[in-house]
């Protein structure tokens, strides 16, 4: 806890009631939750409040489930990310960090994952089967989009906007019946769309396709998942060049 507190300039956070008391004190410090016997940090909620600099390693926080620090000024994440098994939640969203994701395939017990509106960069990673919530959206991101995502059967929320992403999309995405919402406006991906998933759960007008560079093609599901019709109206104005 101290680490988190030194790597990430702590004494200019905006509030950082009780940090650096007495071991033992954890509970009470602003931000931080622990379970109903007081004997192990489960959240840690420290968004909007100036954090500075790289997350450090959280290896010694094993039950943490849910990190909430979006809305600072952060620029690296835990060196240990994937390795956070109890790891549910993680929100990071709206900082300045750099660098690539690493596999999250690992981390099990992972729902949400939100890290967008930073300078991330490099491949999309894989993802774990119980993940509800991807949220990459307004970064750098390039490559495609991995057919791994196959695996995430549980995804209902797949958000990608906004990056450097090429290729088509993979037909793996029609097997993907919790799907909500499939947002990959504002990239360079390319080719002919797959269907929608074969038991179609997308909600109307939640999904976004363009701009990007598909071909055109007649089909009242993803014009009805899109809102628009027909669903390839906006792909004429591709963000050649758009940079973030």
């Amino acid at each position: 806890m101290v680490a988190i507190y030194n790597a990430t300039g702590g004494p200019n956070w905006t509030n950082h009631t009780g940090w650096n008391g007495k071991p033992r004190t954890e509970c009470g410090w602003f931000g931080v939750t622990c379970d109903a016997a007081g004997d192990h940090v489960i959240q840690l909620s420290l968004g909007s409040n100036n954090l500075t600099g790289a997350l450090p390693a959280l290896s010694g926080l094993p039950s943490l489930s849910t990190i909430s620090v979006g809305s600072n000024l952060l620029t690296g994440l835990p060196p240990d990310l994937a390795s956070l098994s109890a790891l549910a939640y993680f929100y990071a969203d709206q900082n300045q960090i750099t660098g690539a994701l690493p596999d999250l395939s690992g981390l099990q017990n992972l729902i949400i994952f939100d890290v967008a509106g930073n300078q991330l960069g490099g491949a999309l990673p894989s993802l774990p089967p119980g993940l509800q919530g991807l949220f990459v959206n307004l970064n750098r991101f390039t490559g495609s989009i991995p057919s791994s995502l196959e695996f995430a059967s549980a995804l209902q929320t797949y958000n990608v906007q906004f990056n450097r992403l090429t290729g088509p999309v993979p037909n793996v995405v029609g097997g993907l019946y919790a799907l909500q919402h499939f947002l990959v406006a504002g990239n360079r991906l390319s080719g002919t769309l797959p269907d929608v998933p074969i038991v179609n759960n997308l909600q109307n007008a939640g999904s976004t396709l363009c701009p990007n560079l598909f071909e055109p093609s007649n089909d009242a599901s993803w014009d009805a998942a899109t809102g628009e019709a027909p669903w390839w109206t906006d792909c004429a104005i591709f963000f050649d060049g758009f940079d973030f």
